[in-house]
């Protein structure tokens, strides 16, 4: 029994009946709407038969209008449900509701036939309406009278009616347009005195309502206000006006003056637009256009203006003065500029053009040559971008500058002319010093050899002068050796270059600590290191600059123990590297000439050595992509430093 109440009133297991009609909104409101208005129009019929019973106590039949009723009530509850149920799916209730409908239905029509013979026996009205149609005559004939008479009333009160609700209507307009506006409103007689003021007039002056009515508005502006009381009907100015603080406001005024169909009750209507902000504006424009002006005229520079939609361009004096024309010598379009363009530059600079305009991030700055009215061409240097768009996204308007660079494009080609034959001298010299160093070796190393048999056999068999002849003999040999294997290394660095490819500088390293093992040894040097990155370089030059490095850092190291640091960090795309030593130092005046060829700070008799080591080492690190330099005080030790691209970069 539980169930049944339940599955009666709160049956969730159907679907609500919106979801046949698929939610839609119209169809939904197309039902409720419907089944409201009958559902209203059941409930009110059974009131008034009720009411209709209850006030005729002598009318036969009332059990049938009760019935009637109640099975119209029924039916009324029948639609409300059908809108109940578009949510909620107590179809239970629903046909329980249809079926007491159902028997109050079957009642209502067994009643009806059991009363039909009773009903059928009732006298015909057309006894009553005999005798009532001589008093209908009658009462007809005052009353066509009367309705004469209350139609004419009745058109002339909706006569009334209808013009007062128009000019209401147009009074309430009126008003709304005039508190609302947010431009100032101003309703003057005559005479220009202020007979209303709308609130925008009062925010803008910062004047009171009282301070303004009845005053003469022409005293509110500076200078001659006359064209504020018009002699014509409608009249415009721009007028300064002067607010409650002092501060002044440019006004766009249009003044009216207002009359009736009979030419009474005139008055003027002041409407002011506060343009200042806009005049400061047009001001700063014109002021900045001026400035461009100088600008461009300072510069030599030529403007041009484009309206994307015509194809109609503007060309400052200057730019026609480059090409050698004269002003409106040029049919100013787009046609004629291409025209202008050289043939091979043509087909990039309308694609350059077209890509901008179809999305402005991509740049429209570029040389390219134009011709002239003589004939010549002239390259120019040219910059623009789109200003202005439509609604759509769509290009208007694209502006720009024009410079001649012919001087600027010759002295490049020079320079680049230049470059190259210094280019091919340098590798002809590097050529030369390789194959002059390589070919010295062999006679030099018979001359070494000879001086040092000489020196081994007649040393202490011949006087002191010949021993000291042989032995600045034998050792001008050796340095002279030394000097062309360094050299030969040198004139390498170029000659025998090979590809760079990743390069583990921890490896690097350690071949050059292999290779100066004994050094190290004997100079019993003490070195720290930190890890070291890869890097794109060639392996062998890599090591023959951490050699020289070290090298130099244990030729030039003090009496105590000498130390050497090395390690490096990352520098964005790049890795800083560092030898650190501390050896006798370096003075900061010779920072950059230790890195020349064949520059030395000291005698050999102090330090051996050729000079070229550390000049070796720059041009290593110059053909990798870096730079080297060194920071260091005299007796305080040194630290070179060198950049090497990483393997990202």
């Amino acid at each position: 029994m539980v169930d049944f109440w339940h599955d009666l009133f709160f049956s969730r297991q159907y679907i609500p009946h919106g979801n046949c009609y698929l939610w839609q909104p119209q169809l939904l409101w197309l039902h409720i709407l419907s089944d409201a208005l009958i559902a209203l129009a059941y409930y009110s019929i059974p009131l008034f038969l009720i009411y209709f019973v209850i006030k005729r106590q002598n009318i036969p039949f009332k059990a049938i209008f009760i019935l009637f009723s109640l099975f119209i009530l029924s039916c009324g509850t029948i639609h409300v449900m059908s809108i109940w149920t578009l949510w909620h799916p107590d179809y239970w209730l629903s046909g329980l509701i249809k079926a007491i409908t159902a028997i109050l239905s079957l009642c209502t029509a067994l009643a009806m036939i059991l009363v039909l013979p009773q009903a059928l026996a009732l006298r015909s009205t057309r006894e009553l309406e005999a005798a009532n149609q001589a008093l209908a005559r009658e009462i007809a004939s005052r009353q066509k009278a009367e309705t004469s008479l209350q139609q004419l009333n009745s058109e002339l009160e909706q006569r009334v009616t209808q013009r007062t609700q128009e000019l209401k209507t147009s009074e309430e307009k009126f008003r709304s347009l005039f508190e609302a506006a947010p431009d100032c409103i101003y309703i003057l007689n005559l005479k220009g005195q202020i007979e209303q003021v709308n609130p925008a007039v009062i925010q803008q002056s910062g004047y009171a309502e009282s301070e303004l009515l009845n005053r003469d508005l022409r005293d509110f502006f500076s200078g001659s206000a006359q064209q504020l009381c018009p002699q014509e009907v409608n009249h415009r100015c721009e007028l300064e006006f002067i607010r409650q603080d002092g501060t002044i406001l440019t006004m766009d005024c249009s003044c009216t003056v207002v009359q009736d169909s009979q030419e009474e009750n005139a008055y003027i209507l002041v409407w002011q637009r506060d343009i200042t902000n806009r005049k400061r504006t047009e001001a700063a424009l014109q002021k900045n256009q001026e400035r461009l002006q100088l600008a461009l005229e300072g510069s030599g520079d030529g403007l041009w203006d484009c309206d994307i939609s015509t194809g109609q361009i503007y060309w400052s004096p200057r730019f026609l003065e480059m090409l050698g024309y004269e002003q409106n010598e040029l049919v100013a379009n787009f046609s004629t500029w291409e025209k202008l363009i050289h043939p091979e530059d043509q087909p990039w600079v309308i694609n350059i053009l077209n890509a901008h305009l179809k999305n402005t991030s991509y740049p429209y700055d570029f040389d390219y040559r134009m011709q002239t009215k003589s004939g010549e061409w002239k390259w120019i240097g040219n910059y623009g971008k789109v200003v202005a768009w439509d609604d759509q996204g769509n290009p208007l308007r694209m502006a720009g500058t024009h410079k001649d660079i012919s001087d600027r494009k010759a002295n490049e080609e020079y320079l680049t002319k230049i470059n190259e034959e210094l280019a091919n001298s340098n590798k002809e010299l590097e050529k030369f010093a390789y194959v002059a160093s390589h070919d010295l070796r062999e006679p030099l190393r018979m001359v070494t050899s000879f001086t040092q048999l000489l020196a081994k056999r007649y040393s202490g068999k011949l006087d002191a002068e010949a021993d000291r002849i042989i032995s600045f003999a034998v050792d001008g040999a050796t340095r002279m050796e030394e000097l062309i294997n360094d050299l030969l290394e040198y004139s390498r660095v170029g000659q025998q270059a090979r590809a760079f490819k990743m390069t583990d500088c921890e490896t690097v390293l350690d071949i050059s600590l292999n290779n100066l093992h004994l050094l190290v040894e004997e100079s019993k040097v003490a070195i720290t290191r930190t890890p070291l990155p890869q890097v794109l370089g060639d392996l062998r030059q890599l090591v023959q600059l951490f050699q020289n490095l070290i090298e130099n850092a244990i030729a030039y190291r003090r009496h105590e123990s000498p130390k050497i640091e090395i390690g490096a960090e990352a520098q964005g795309e790049q890795w800083l590297f560092w030898v650190k030593d501390n050896g006798i130092g370096i003075s900061p005046q010779y920072k950059e000439q230790i890195f020349q060829i064949f520059q030395r700070l000291h005698t050999t008799q102090e330090f051996p050595g050729t000079g070229i080591g550390l000049a070796i080492c720059h041009k290593i690190v110059e053909r990798h992509g870096g730079k080297i330099w060194v920071e260091s005080e005299l007796e305080q030790g040194a630290t070179f430093y060198f950049t090497l691209r990483g393997c990202q970069s």
